[in-house]
């Protein structure tokens, strides 16, 4: 794995994501009371896009994301990032996802594997320019790869977002478990690796 941090600055952030990815951490935020702490670490576009949420199914850039997540990061820590990340897939992201949430249950069932082996039915719904997959790597763990083909340089913040995002499927599949973000594949920062056991 690659360990050099580069700036955030020096990111070439090429991919969209729906507003409800961004409109999420602001309303888990909000009900939380720390979304002023926030918007201390934020300036320019970003800052006025969590002022003036965007609809749900608008298409963002990935960078204005990217900074809200930065900006959590740092007044709230990793852990605080994370919390977040898993909290806003209930308050926003899951009614958007909901008709192949739902599809998968009625077929297959609610298990982490389940949902897990078929995660990349998701991206086209929340995401353009970025690719997902599993790999299993037992009966109660796997990978989870994002990869973003044409972006360089992202940063760590990334990865711990997903993570927690990711961890959400827990919550929903009623089991305990665990994702953690495991780095960037190659030099090109462009591919995370998310460890996953349950």
């Amino acid at each position: 794995m690659v360990s050099a941090k580069p700036s955030l600055g020096d990111a070439v952030i090429d991919f969209s994501v729906k507003g409800t990815l961004f409109r999420g951490p602001v309303l888990v935020l909000r009900q939380q009371g720390k979304l002023a702490a926030v918007e201390a670490k934020l300036s320019g576009a970003t800052l006025t896009m969590v002022r003036e949420l965007p609809s749900t199914t608008s298409w963002i850039e990935g960078r204005n994301l990217v900074e809200l997540e930065q900006a959590i990061c740092e007044a709230l820590g990793d852990r605080g990032l994370r919390e977040v990340a898993r909290k806003c897939t209930q308050v926003e992201i899951g009614p958007l996802t909901r008709s192949i949430t739902d599809g998968i249950i009625r077929l297959f069932g609610a298990s982490p594997q389940v949902m897990f082996q078929r995660i990349s039915m998701f991206d086209p719904l929340v995401t353009k320019g970025s690719k997902t997959s599993w790999l299993a790597t037992g009966a109660s763990s796997g990978e989870v790869r994002l990869k973003y083909p044409t972006s360089r340089g992202l940063p760590d913040v990334m990865g711990e977002f997903s993570a927690g995002m990711l961890e959400s499927t827990f919550d929903f599949c009623k089991v305990e478990g665990t994702v953690r973000f495991a780095g960037w594949t190659s030099e090109a920062r462009n591919e995370s690796k998310l460890e996953v056991r349950w």
